[in-house]
C-alpha cells in the first residue's frame, strides 16, 4: 500500500512544508492528534480513538487516491530539529461540477507557527489546477484556529448556517461557511484585526480574556443602559456570547477590540474599540467607541486609552500603526463624559442630531458626531475651560454635582430676568438644560463656560464665560460675562476671577493661553454694578448704544461697550478706572450718618420728592413721582459715582438708619476737575432739626480730604440757593461758603415763577475743618 499510494499522491512543496503520502509510520503521531482535546471538540473522529481507527482512516485514505473522482489527502511533512516530522492532515473532496470542500487538522506539535496556511495554499493551487473551479470551507462556530487558516488563504466566510454540523451530543452545531474561486486573490479579502498590546499612561490595552468576566459591580450600570445599544456593555452573564461576539467582528474586519487594563493589576477596567471601517484593506476610516466598569469612572482612565488607541490608530503602517486617516464617533447629548473625552482629544463636533435612536429602555435619543484628522493631530482644537486658581476662588469646569448651587443661582429673581425665564421656579432640570446648552456651544467652539468655585469647599459661586468665538466679524475676540450666586455678591469674587481669567484669555496659545487678542463686554446702562466689576478688572469703555438690548419684557435698554486689548496696560486702566470712580463711604456724624442709598431707601426718596414744599424749590422732578423715577436717580447716581462725575450720600438717621435726606458732591468731571458742586434736600420729617446742616458740613470736610487720604481730593466747592429758600441759605451760610454772586431769576420754581440765585464757594485752604 505505501509503494503504490505514495506512487499516486503528488508531493507538494513550497520549501517549508511538504505534503506527501501517508504512511504506516504515521499512525501513532495520527493517533495523537485524534486524540488531542481540540480535535475531539471541533471534529467528529471516534472518541475514544484507537489505533485501529487510525489504520482504518489511512485505508480510506488510499481508497479515494484510487478513485479518479475521490477525496485526496496529503500528510503535512515539516522540519522539526533538522528531521522530518508528521504535522497533520490536510485534503480537499471534489462534489462534482467543479467543486470541493477542503477540510485539515494539526498535530498540536506543529501548532501556532503558520504551517496549515502553507499546507492550505498548495492544496488550494493543486485543486484548481486539477479540475475545480470553486472551493469551500466549514468549520463549527467558534472554531477560530480554523477559520483563521481559511482567511488567511484567500476563503471568504459566507455566513453562518444553523445546525450544519452534526454534533456529538444528539445536536448540530452553526457553522461558518466560506468560498475561494480560482481567480480569486490567494491572500486575506478583508482584515482580521487582532488587538496589539498598547501600554502607557498607568493603563495596558491588551486583547479581551475568557478570564476577564465582569465581576460583581462591574456589569452595566443606568448609564450604560440609558448611553449605548443593548448589551454593548456585558454582563457576568452575557460576557462569554459578548467576547464571541467581538471576536467574530474583529474576524470579519469591522471592528478591533481592546479591553483597558490597569497596568500594574491586568485587571479590566472597560472596553474600546474601532469599527464602521471602510470596506477593504484600503480602509482609512474607522468609529472610535468606548465603556468603563462604574468604579472605573472620573479618573481620567478614558482620556488615557483613547490617547493611546489615537497614536496607534494614526501612525503609519510601516511604523506598526494602522495608517488611518479620519476616526469619528458618536453620543448621546446628555453623556457629558464621553464628549469631554473627545474634546479633550481633539475631536471637533460636526453635527447634532434628534430623535435618531432608540436606547434600550424604549426612550429616544438624539445624538451629538465628532470627527479628527490623522493631520489634525497635535494641532491647537477646541477652548476649553482650563483650571484657573485665585486666592479664593478656583475657575473649573461644570459638573453634574453642582445643578443643586445652579438651580438656586438660576432661581434668583435677578438671573431669571436676564434671562428671560419665565417659571415661578427653576427647576433642577432647568438648571440642566442650561448646562447642556453651554456644553454644546462650548463643542461648537462658540465659548468657553467655567464654573466659579470657592477655594475650600469647592461650591459654586458664580459663573463666567468668553463667549462669540466662533464669529467672523471679530477674529480672535471673545466677550466675557459673568454671574453670582445671590449668596455670594458684595465679596469681590467676580474681579479676582477676571483678574485670573483676562491674562489667561489674552496670553498666546502656545503659552497656554485662549490665544485672544481682545476682550469685548457690555452691560445694561442700569447694571452699574457690572461696570464696576470692568472697570476694575481694567476695561475701558468705549461707547453708548441706546435702545441696544431688548430686555425680556420686550422693552429696551441703553447698553454700555467696554474693551480690553492683549496691548493695552491693563492696571494701568484698573488704576485709573479706581482713580475716576468715587464711591460713597460711611461718615458719622452728631445723629446723622453718611452712607450709600440703598434700595429699601426708595420709599422714601418718593415720599420727599412728592412733598409740596420739596417740590416747589425742585421743580425738575416728575409731576406723578413714583418708585421707578426713584430706583432711575439711584441708577443715575451710582452711575455718576462710577464714573467719577459725583458721589451722593444717603443722609440717614443715627439710630435706626432710616433715610432722611440726601447731600451730593456733583460736577467733579465738569471743566475743573479739582472742583465740585454741593446739593442737597430733607425728607419734611427730618426739616427743623439741624440734620442737613451735620450732614453738609461731613461732606464737606471729606470733599477736601485728599485722594490718597480717602478724600474727594477738591480744591474748590460751590453751592447754589434760591433766595427765598431761607433754610437752604442758611446751611450754606453755616457751612462756611462765602457769596460769590447771583443770577437773576435764574431758578425756576414749582409754581412757574422764578427766582434769583445765590451763588457761593469755599475753598479748600479757607475750610476751617
Amino acid at each position: 500500500m505505501d509503494r503504490q499510494l505514495s506512487d499516486v499522491v503528488p508531493v507538494l512543496t513550497d520549501g517549508v512544508v511538504t505534503l506527501r503520502a501517508h504512511s504506516p509510520a504515521d499512525l501513532d503521531a495520527v493517533v495523537e492528534q485524534a486524540r488531542d482535546p481540540e480535535m475531539v471538540r471541533w471534529t467528529t473522529v471516534p472518541s475514544p480513538y484507537e489505533r485501529t481507527d487510525a489504520q482504518e482512516f489511512l485505508a480510506a485514505i488510499a481508497a479515494g487516491w484510487q478513485d479518479p473522482t475521490g477525496n485526496r489527502y496529503w500528510a503535512l511533512e515539516v522540519d522539526d530539529a533538522g528531521t522530518p516530522r508528521y504535522a497533520g492532515t490536510i485534503d480537499y473532496r471534489p462534489h462534482g461540477g467543479g467543486t470541493a470542500e477542503v477540510g485539515f487538522g494539526l498535530h498540536p506539535w506543529a501548532r501556532g507557527h503558520g504551517h496549515m496556511a502553507r499546507a492550505l495554499r498548495l492544496v488550494v493551487e493543486h485543486a484548481f489546477e486539477h479540475g475545480v473551479h470553486a472551493l469551500h470551507w466549514r468549520a463549527a462556530v467558534g472554531n477560530w484556529a480554523s477559520r483563521r487558516t481559511a482567511w488567511a488563504c484567500g476563503f471568504r466566510v459566507e455566513g453562518t448556517v444553523r445546525g450544519l454540523l452534526p454534533g456529538r451530543d444528539g445536536e448540530p452545531y452553526d457553522a461558518w461557511v466560506a468560498s475561494l474561486r480560482a481567480d480569486d486573490p490567494r491572500e486575506p479579502a478583508t482584515p482580521w484585526w487582532s488587538a496589539p498590546v498598547l501600554e502607557g499612561l498607568g493603563l495596558r490595552l491588551r486583547p479581551w480574556r475568557d478570564s476577564d468576566t465582569p465581576r460583581e459591580g462591574q456589569g452595566p450600570d443606568p448609564a450604560s443602559l440609558s448611553f449605548m445599544p443593548a448589551g454593548a456593555h456585558p454582563t457576568a452573564e452575557s460576557y462569554p456570547a459578548w467576547l464571541e461576539r467581538t471576536r467574530l467582528r474583529s474576524a470579519e474586519g469591522v471592528a478591533l477590540y481592546w479591553c483597558i487594563a490597569d497596568a500594574g493589576s491586568d485587571e479590566a477596567l472597560g472596553d474600546i474599540q474601532l469599527f464602521d471601517f471602510d470596506n477593504g484593506t484600503s480602509s482609512r476610516d474607522a468609529e472610535i467607541g468606548y465603556w468603563l466598569h462604574p468604579g472605573d469612572r472620573g479618573r481620567g482612565v478614558m482620556a488615557g486609552a483613547v490617547s493611546l488607541v489615537l497614536d496607534h490608530a494614526f501612525a503609519p503602517v510601516e511604523a506598526g500603526g494602522m495608517g488611518l486617516e479620519r476616526l469619528h464617533a458618536s453620543t448621546d447629548p446628555d453623556n457629558w463624559p464621553s464628549d469631554r473625552v473627545l474634546r479633550d482629544a481633539g475631536f471637533r463636533l460636526t453635527g447634532v442630531e434628534t430623535d435618531s435612536w432608540r436606547a434600550p429602555d424604549g426612550s429616544i435619543h438624539g445624538g451629538h458626531h465628532f470627527e479628527l484628522l490623522a493631520a489634525d493631530r497635535g494641532e491647537p482644537g477646541l477652548l476649553v475651560p482650563t483650571r484657573l486658581e485665585g486666592e479664593r476662588v478656583v475657575l473649573r469646569e461644570f459638573r453634574d454635582t453642582d445643578l443643586p448651587r445652579l438651580r438656586e443661582s438660576l432661581d434668583d429673581p435677578a438671573r431669571k430676568q436676564a434671562m428671560g425665564l419665565r417659571a415661578e421656579r427653576v427647576t433642577e432640570a432647568d438648571a440642566r438644560d442650561w448646562l447642556a446648552r453651554r456644553r454644546l456651544w462650548g463643542l461648537q467652539g462658540e465659548r468657553v463656560t467655567w464654573c466659579l468655585a470657592d477655594r475650600e469647599d469647592d461650591r459654586v459661586v458664580g459663573c463666567l464665560t468668553v463667549h462669540g468665538l466662533a464669529g467672523v466679524t471679530f477674529p480672535n475676540t471673545g466677550e466675557v460675562g459673568y454671574w453670582v450666586h445671590p449668596d455670594e455678591r458684595g465679596r469681590g469674587l467676580t474681579n479676582e476671577a477676571l483678574d485670573v481669567l483676562v491674562p489667561h484669555a489674552l496670553t498666546p496659545r502656545e503659552d497656554g493661553g485662549m490665544g485672544l487678542s481682545r476682550l469685548r463686554a457690555h452691560t445694561e446702562e442700569a447694571n452699574l454694578a457690572s461696570q464696576t466689576v470692568l472697570r476694575r478688572a481694567g476695561f475701558m469703555e468705549w461707547g453708548r448704544e441706546p435702545g441696544g438690548l431688548r430686555l425680556p419684557d420686550g422693552s429696551r435698554a441703553a447698553v454700555v461697550h467696554f474693551g480690553l486689548g492683549r496691548e493695552d496696560d491693563r492696571i494701568a486702566a484698573a488704576v485709573l478706572n479706581e482713580a475716576t470712580a468715587v464711591e460713597p463711604v460711611t461718615l458719622e456724624g452728631a445723629g446723622v450718618r453718611l452712607r450709600a442709598l440703598r434700595e429699601e431707601d426708595l420709599d422714601r426718596v418718593v415720599e420727599a420728592c412728592s412733598d409740596p414744599e420739596a417740590r416747589h424749590w425742585l421743580s425738575g422732578l416728575p409731576e406723578d413721582y413714583t418708585l421707578e423715577h426713584a430706583r432711575d436717580y439711584l441708577r443715575r447716581s451710582r452711575e455718576n459715582a462710577a464714573r467719577g462725575r459725583g458721589v451722593y450720600f444717603a443722609v440717614a438717621d443715627q439710630e435706626d438708619d432710616r433715610l432722611l435726606g440726601v447731600v451730593a458732591v456733583m460736577d467733579m468731571a465738569g471743566e475743573d476737575t479739582t472742583a465740585g458742586e454741593v446739593g442737597y434736600w430733607l425728607h419734611p420729617d427730618a426739616r427743623g432739626r439741624g440734620v442737613m446742616k451735620e450732614a453738609v458740613r461731613l461732606a464737606v470736610r471729606h470733599a477736601f480730604v485728599p485722594r490718597e487720604d480717602g478724600g474727594l481730593g477738591r480744591r474748590r466747592l460751590r453751592l447754589a440757593a434760591a433766595v427765598g429758600n431761607d433754610a437752604s441759605l442758611a446751611i450754606a451760610q453755616g457751612a462756611g461758603f462765602v457769596e460769590v454772586g447771583r443770577h437773576r431769576a435764574a431758578e425756576p420754581l414749582g409754581d412757574g415763577s422764578f427766582a434769583d440765585l445765590v451763588w457761593f464757594d469755599l475753598l479748600a485752604q479757607d475750610y476751617p475743618g
